[in-house]
């Protein structure tokens, strides 16, 4: 989950204090029903999330990030559609996408690098 990189080449790494709810969200991931290629995206958009906003300790805290973003797009764009625009997210967040070249290459071998 750091890009196939060791911390010195992505700084981007999940604080130790962070584990337990990333371990928890993982799992409630995991086991919900969606295509694998979402699987990644959320992973790793919760990583960013967690890093961002250190406040944030529980799973139900990082599902208000997803429920505000809908309700910008609802209240801004009259945007009902049940589906999560990858890219708007991140922006709305102001977090750097991951590198499509990676996100293909996890889906394709179903791993988390």
């Amino acid at each position: 989950m750091n890009y196939d990189q060791c911390s010195v080449h992505n700084r981007e790494v999940l604080p130790p204090e962070k584990y337990d709810v990333m371990n928890r969200y993982l799992i409630y991931m995991l086991q919900v029903e969606s295509t694998w290629f979402t699987k990644i995206c959320m992973i790793d958009f919760v990583k960013k999330i967690l890093i961002k906003f250190p406040e944030t300790n529980t799973v139900d805290e990082i599902h208000t990030y997803g429920l505000r973003y809908k309700y910008y797009l609802k209240k801004n764009h009259d945007d009902d559609n049940d589906v999560i625009d990858k890219s708007g997210i991140y922006e709305y967040y102001d977090l750097p996408e991951p590198d499509p070249e990676w996100v293909n290459r996890c889906r394709d071998k179903k791993i988390l690098a």
